[in-house]
């Protein structure tokens, strides 16, 4: 092989694993939505309910549809991000729990920056940084807790 040919080579074989790099790294930390990683429609989803993330016991309340429904759209509009390492979640408001007609289970534990998907079929949990705080949700979530 000519001298000139394996530095081509070599050049072109570094590029390819930036890119694998840039790549995997662009995946796994990309951004989503509430709405995009939970994966179901409101319409598929049953045994909704909500309580305080500090008193399930005495606060626990099941949801309408069509609170369910405004709760979907405003997952859609909560852009959040994967984080990788274990987190303690700080000051949560609300506890969501749903299932869907599947039978999955899920809990999600809300904070103000924080949100943590409980996937409870699997014992699997997942801590997520809020990139786009949504007061809105934050305050919707507080009074259907407060009703």
């Amino acid at each position: 092989m000519k001298k000139g040919t394996k530095q081509y080579l070599v050049a072109f074989s570094v590029i390819l694993l930036f890119l694998a790099g840039l790549t995997i790294s662009h995946w796994y930390n990309r951004e989503s939505t509430l709405l995009d990683v939970l994966g179901v429609e409101s319409t598929k989803i049953v045994a909704p309910s909500i309580c305080d993330a500090n008193d399930c016991t005495n606060t626990e309340v099941t949801l309408a549809p069509e609170q369910v429904e405004t709760a979907m759209q405003l997952f859609s509009q909560t852009k959040i991000k994967k984080l990788h390492g274990r987190s303690s979640i700080q000051n949560a408001y609300a506890r969501f729990f749903f299932e869907t007609e599947q039978g999955y289970r899920y809990e999600l534990l809300l904070a103000s920056k924080e949100v943590l998907i409980n996937h409870l079929n699997d014992n699997k949990w997942y801590v997520y940084d809020i990139s786009s705080p949504n007061d809105d949700l934050e305050t919707l979530m507080k009074a259907f807790v407060s009703n």
